[in-house]
């Protein structure tokens, strides 16, 4: 996922909004997790936060990947939380990804890194420049298990901050422990979470009270909604219709995937059977997705996965949309004139895309005593 989404999410929903509810996002969170092989545990519904989204104050409480252990204890504990929590809940860095401008000074100055690896990094993130090239906090960076402490263990941590939980510290013992036991990891990683939670919620009236909508989160139901990467462009505008949202949010809420990654068992089909698609780009994908096997593979949805852009749109024109479902709105339908203006006017995407995501949000919510 993006390295910076703080910034995306800004971005994203600069228009008010009512509110931002974090057990919503936690929510997701779990059920993103659970689908890479993670743990699950009970999200406390409801929780209230804040009316507008604040990246400074985000930036003022989340640890810099330039810390050292005795500043991630402190700034854990500033939130109520142990070293124990610190330890499990970097473990979240078993998935995605990090720019080169966060491990650049790891690479090049740090003495408690594996030579091997280092030597590797270096050939992907120079001394300058690339600032925004991405490499895999752990080897596995799509499946949540326990590669990320087996890392620390031989000095293989991508962040200085990650290695400094096991650098002859405090903490070294509990990185040892949850390398060897990926149960006791999951069991400790979803407490974590939930104390993680229950940190300085808004009480009483100070934020307005959000939408209803359910208390269970179902993946089938949610399954049922979503997409599917093979679809063509009726499908999809159907798919769109049948939730209230027309052509042009179908376009404009597609152009997400400006960030991120897709495995390759989502675009084998299209690298190995559509006509549709730059040559050239196929041929790169082929190396990284066979026809068998390789099925978590990952590649980027754009050429800038960290970066809310047009890039995803500018790859449509080209033929180079990852998912046949991406492609399908540039294939001489109805939808191609809209992807050829976000593709070269980014402020009017930014424009529409908040009122998309704000229509979406309006989608059936519960009412009355429901």
């Amino acid at each position: 996922g993006p390295s910076n989404p703080k910034a995306s999410v800004k971005h994203i929903f600069s228009p008010p909004s009512k509110f931002k509810c974090l057990s919503s996002v936690t929510s997701h969170l779990k059920d993103a997790m659970t689908q890479l092989g993670g743990p699950s545990w009970k999200v406390k519904l409801g929780r209230r936060d804040s009316t507008t989204a604040s990246r400074a104050a985000a930036n003022a409480n989340i640890p810099a990947p330039s810390m050292d252990l005795p500043a991630l204890i402190k700034n854990f504990k500033d939130q109520g939380l142990d070293e124990e929590d610190l330890v499990v809940l970097s473990g979240a860095h078993t998935l995605g990804f990090a720019q080169c401008r966060t491990f650049r000074t790891r690479i090049y100055n740090d003495t408690n890194i594996d030579p091997a690896f280092a030597s590797h990094l270096r050939t992907i993130c120079p001394q300058v420049g690339g600032d925004s090239t991405l490499a895999p906090l752990d080897p596995t960076p799509s499946s949540f298990d326990v590669k990320y402490f087996t890392n620390l263990v031989s000095k293989k941590g991508l962040l200085h901050s990650d290695q400094a939980l096991f650098n002859g510290g405090e903490t070294d013992e509990l990185v040892s422990k949850y390398n060897g036991d990926h149960e006791e990891f999951w069991e400790d990683f979803a407490e974590s979470m939930i104390k993680m939670g229950d940190i300085k919620p808004l009480t009483g009236n100070r934020v307005k009270l959000g939408r209803r909508d359910s208390t269970t989160a179902s993946r089938i139901a949610a399954n049922a909604n979503i997409p599917s990467p093979l679809m063509d462009l009726p499908a999809l505008i159907k798919n769109f219709k049948d939730q209230g949202l027309n052509e042009k949010d179908l376009v404009v809420l597609s152009g997400a995937h400006t960030l991120g990654f897709a495995e390759c068992r989502a675009f084998r089909n299209r690298i190995y059977n559509d006509t549709n698609i730059d040559p050239v780009f196929v041929s790169h994908l082929r190396t990284i997705c066979p026809q068998v096997g390789g099925d978590s593979k990952l590649a980027p949805l754009d050429p800038t996965p960290s970066s809310f852009d047009v890039k995803y749109f500018s790859n449509l024109l080209g033929k180079k949309g990852l998912l046949s479902s991406d492609q399908a709105l540039f294939n001489g339908g109805e939808t191609d004139e809209l992807v050829s203006k976000y593709s070269r006017n980014h402020e009017e995407f930014w424009e529409d895309f908040a009122k998309s995501m704000i229509k979406m949000g309006d989608i059936k919510p519960l009412t009355g005593k429901r």
